[in-house]
């Protein structure tokens, strides 16, 4: 849900009633938004049509880390895997990030669910094969799984692509030291 508030040339404190009484909407839906703008005393698709889009968009494509954790939460991360790469059909490429497949892969590893974190992380390095820190994340899901050799591969392959990524060389130098 969006609700769009245009206040222009409205009485003192009209933000704050609209606040108040749109506030309760969006409490309640699982993802709202509340946008004020004060570029249009009424006809806020003439004034701003970009701000009508971009919250039309919002609500046919939500968050897709909200999308996912429900998912998760709710059929487990085998289903959410699936779930992405619909949504990955279907929504427009800007509303995919790296971030939001490590981060659910994080709340996976720290869950205890270390299998289900490197099925996160493996579909991130699979949607961002250039990217350093998808590796070095991977590569930390598989070195507390116990699998050395999976976690030296991927962080020797962070590394390859990210000199400067000084976690995976420290995480290597203490895989070195545990032959």
């Amino acid at each position: 849900m969006m609700i769009i508030v245009s206040g222009r040339d409205r009485p003192p404190r009209w933000a704050t009633s609209a606040i108040e009484e749109f506030t309760p909407w969006v409490t309640h839906a699982h993802e709202a938004g509340m946008v004020f703008t004060t570029d249009d005393p009424h006809n806020v698709m003439a004034a701003d049509p970009e701000l009508v889009i971009s919250s039309i968009r919002r609500v046919v494509f939500p968050s897709v880390q909200n999308v996912l954790e429900k998912e998760i939460k709710e059929k487990g991360v085998l289903a959410a895997i699936a779930r992405y790469r619909q949504m990955r059909l279907r929504y427009p490429t800007e509303y995919f990030k790296e971030r939001t497949l490590n981060v659910l892969g994080y709340q996976q590893m720290n869950a205890h669910h270390v299998e289900e974190a490197i099925a996160l992380f493996k579909l991130n390095v699979e949607m961002y094969p250039r990217a350093f820190n998808t590796y070095d994340s991977l590569g930390e899901a598989y070195m507390v799984h116990g699998d050395r050799l999976l976690a030296i591969r991927n962080y020797r392959k962070s590394l390859a692509l990210n000199p400067e990524n000084t976690n995976a060389a420290e995480k290597l130098k203490q895989l070195a030291s545990k032959q």
